[in-house]
């Protein structure tokens, strides 16, 4: 009996491995077929079903010329935290290189280049590069990406920005990842890999198939583990999450998530890191790149949220929150120093949004979505305000 339904288990499981390993040589010889087959929830299917490996910028799209259209809460939101948060719709639309659109035609004179801050825009009128361009009347072209860092800025100015021949080019370092970005990118130099993106293209066959297979099988444990899962909790009447903060915005108490926070370490210690010192090779790069073909580089600076709110965290936010905001306070503007002694090192002009923001939110001003990493459109305007104040 047992030997009987060993000889099952066994032709079960070879027949398994025949079908699985048949199904991926398919798509692996065919990989049109993912577009019938709704394989993007594993990792190895929706990534390369995406994304086209780029030995310079990590990754690119593979989708081009669409509209995207929906609605959303925030990259921050989570139920437990027991907020009602009132969804706001979006239409994203990028052009055949895969970048936002630009209303503007040649000959540009403001170039940009970013990660999704610039990307930003509940539609296509109201990203940075377009408020820039209203605010101005200046021609001004988008080359910016989500998920992107310093060392992808500096190749798409190489890649696209330049044969546009601007008067300004204009590199959005982002306090809460850019750093990160860098060091993912060294990430990827070593491993192939950065953040949630891995390059398979070049292993061998069975290797490929092993990675599928794993993503496969994580992909069902983590089905498997949501459904039997409780749904999270909301925090009970009166209580407040620990990780939410309470933030005084003029006479509002605005329920608010923070995703990054300001990293430990004086401005001299933080120049110091391996990441700062690759900032300051590709400011150095950027600059020279810019001066040689006759345009103005220009550095701008973009505060987190928590750098701008956190000094207005009310006492009864939630605990964690608390602690959190009182350890920052002392570092708030050491990044701020560190990038402003790297500007003036290399002799390039800088625009920091710090001062006007924290301006703003002084006057009650909700410059950036309450459970979102980014700016509300609030926060484009008085970005594209103080940029063509402090450009001209």
């Amino acid at each position: 009996m047992l030997v009987r339904f060993g000889r099952v288990l066994l032709v079960a499981a070879f027949a398994a491995l025949v079908v699985s390993l048949s199904l991926f040589s398919l798509f692996e010889c065919f990989p049109s077929l993912l577009d019938a087959v709704n394989l993007q929830a594993i990792a190895y299917y929706g990534l390369q079903r995406e994304l086209i490996a780029d030995p310079a910028l990590v990754f690119i799209p593979r989708k081009v010329d669409y509209v995207l259209q929906g609605t959303s809460v925030g990259d921050q939101y989570a139920a437990e935290y027991g907020v009602d948060v009132m969804p706001w719709t979006y239409v994203v639309t990028t052009n055949a290189e895969g970048f936002r659109p630009n209303s503007a035609g040649p000959p540009y004179e403001i170039v940009l280049v970013g990660d999704s801050f610039l990307t930003a825009g509940e539609e296509d009128a109201s990203t940075l590069s377009e408020r820039l361009r209203a605010v101005s009347g200046r021609a001004t072209f988008n080359l910016s990406r989500s998920w992107y860092g310093p060392y992808q800025y500096v190749e798409l100015l190489k890649r696209y920005g330049l044969a546009l021949r601007p008067q300004v080019a204009l590199l959005g370092f982002y306090a809460g990842s850019d750093i990160e970005d860098i060091r993912e990118y060294h990430r990827w130099r070593r491993e192939h890999r950065y953040y949630f993106y891995a390059d398979h293209t070049q292993r061998p066959f069975f290797g490929r198939y092993a990675i599928a297979l794993a993503d496969t099988g994580a992909y069902l444990r983590e089905t498997l583990a949501q459904r039997l899962a409780r749904p999270p909790q909301p925090v009970a009447p009166g209580e407040i999450h620990p990780q939410l903060g309470v933030i005084q915005v003029g006479a509002q108490a605005v329920p608010m998530v923070f995703g990054e926070w300001n990293p430990e370490g004086s401005a001299e210690q933080l120049l110091a890191t391996a990441e700062w010192q690759a900032l300051h090779a590709l400011l150095t790069e950027f600059h020279h790149l810019c001066r040689a073909n006759g345009i103005l580089p220009v550095l701008l600076y973009i505060p987190s949220k928590s750098q701008v709110y956190a000094e207005y965290a009310m006492p009864h936010s939630g605990r964690r929150f608390v602690q959190a905001a009182a350890q920052q306070h002392p570092i708030r503007t050491n990044m701020v120093a560190a990038i402003t002694t790297l500007a003036q090192q290399i002799d390039l002009p800088l625009i920091n949004l710090l001062p006007v923001f924290e301006q703003q939110a002084e006057a009650g001003r909700l410059l950036y979505y309450p459970f979102d990493t980014h700016w509300s459109g609030e926060g484009i305007q008085a970005a594209a305000d103080y940029i063509w104040h402090a450009l001209q």
